[in-house]
């Protein structure tokens, strides 16, 4: 006779941390898919961006801010 042993399941932890893993998976591939696979605007390119993030924000005089 051979010894026939069954495959050992996995525990109740090790299943909820593998669906947990999928699921976080899934929800990654989501959230790529919806705001970083493409920009939106097709004329967009890295100059006017640059550009755009490195110049200084203009001041408003009428700002509700406090003025020191």
């Amino acid at each position: 006779m051979s010894d026939r042993r069954a495959k050992p399941r996995l525990s109740a932890l090790g299943r909820d941390i593998t669906l947990m893993l999928i699921i976080k998976a899934i929800a990654l591939y989501l959230i790529w898919l919806a705001w970083f696979s493409s920009p939106q605007d097709k004329n967009l390119d890295a100059a006017s961006v640059g550009s755009t993030l490195i110049t200084a924000p203009t001041v408003h005089k009428d700002a509700n801010h406090a003025q020191p």
